[in-house]
């Protein structure tokens, strides 16, 4: 590609992003208290909730958060009095995410342990609310597969879907993509894709960013501005096969097998179709989970 055509399409490419909803930041809907539940209330939880939060303020909202829940008492308390939230409405035990979504909130947000998500999910869009859903998604086929489903049903419910995937939010690697497709480096023919980093989850504010340069903050930005559109986003079928291929890869990494996607997703004779982690979300839910007693091996007695 000529020198001057890259030029123009970087320019044209640049402009297109900045002008588009995703980017946009202070049209939307009218201003308005948003009240949101939290499923999960660890670290990343905690994190979401405060992205969420930082998403209605630059939307020109004002979050309200209305219940949360998690399988232990103490963080669910602890959540609720960081954000001012009366502790009646601070649920917990396996089957506290229902109290969660019989409330009023419109938004979940679900940051739990990944096993619990394909029950929790389809709790929520039976009940019609839009959902935030960390990654991963599912830890065995059948709760990937789960997922798409919900996904499925959330699409024809009118329900957004979002799934912790804020790269895929962020301008700098939108940008670079539209770049790609547009063939400003030609056609790609391999590459190593690397993140390196010096530490987690750090990313000091440079001077001049704002909560929207966050691409965890954005991905809130793009699901509430989408629904206020009319036109919900939803990533749950593409997070559920992304986390399928995570599954596959441990399953052949534990077990020395080829697998092949159809097994997973479509060949209903493979006998890892149907293969799904135990216990299951559903048993804790139900309280017959135990744990064994904890018997350190001993070298020359097995």
């Amino acid at each position: 590609m000529k020198r001057r055509s890259f030029l123009a399409n970087t320019t044209l490419i640049g402009a297109g992003l900045a002008a588009s909803s995703t980017f946009a930041i202070a049209q939307g809907d009218k201003p308005r208290k948003i009240k949101v539940g939290v499923i999960g209330c660890g670290g990343r939880g905690t994190g979401a909730l405060a992205d969420f939060r930082a998403a209605c303020q630059i939307l020109g909202h004002e979050a309200e958060l209305v219940a949360v829940a998690d399988a232990f008492s103490e963080p669910a308390l602890a959540l609720g009095k960081a954000n001012g939230l009366a502790e009646d409405r601070c649920f917990s035990g396996y089957d506290s995410y229902q109290k969660v979504i019989a409330s009023d909130c419109e938004y979940v947000l679900m940051a739990t342990p990944p096993a619990f998500r394909p029950v929790h999910f389809a709790a929520a869009v039976e009940a019609g609310k839009h959902c935030f859903i960390e990654k991963p998604v599912a830890v065995d086929a059948p709760g990937a597969r789960s997922i798409i489903a919900t996904g499925d049903k959330a699409a024809a419910k009118g329900l957004a879907v979002i799934t912790g995937t804020q790269r895929r939010h962020m301008v700098g690697y939108l940008r670079n993509k539209a770049l790609i497709d547009a063939g400003a480096i030609g056609p790609i023919r391999g590459g190593v894709v690397q993140w390196n980093s010096s530490g987690p989850w750090i990313k000091p504010r440079n001077p001049g960013e704002s909560d929207a340069d966050n691409g965890q903050v954005q991905e809130h930005v793009d699901m509430i501005r989408s629904v206020a559109a009319g036109k919900p986003l939803n990533d749950a079928r593409r997070i559920a096969e992304v986390t399928m291929v995570a599954i596959m890869g441990r399953i052949s990494a534990y077990t020395g097998q080829l697998v092949r996607w159809s097994d997973l997703i479509s060949n209903e004779s493979s006998p890892l179709f149907t293969q799904a982690c135990v216990p299951s979300a559903l048993d804790f839910e139900k309280g017959s989970v135990v744990m064994p007693p904890e018997v350190p091996p001993v070298p020359g007695t097995a």
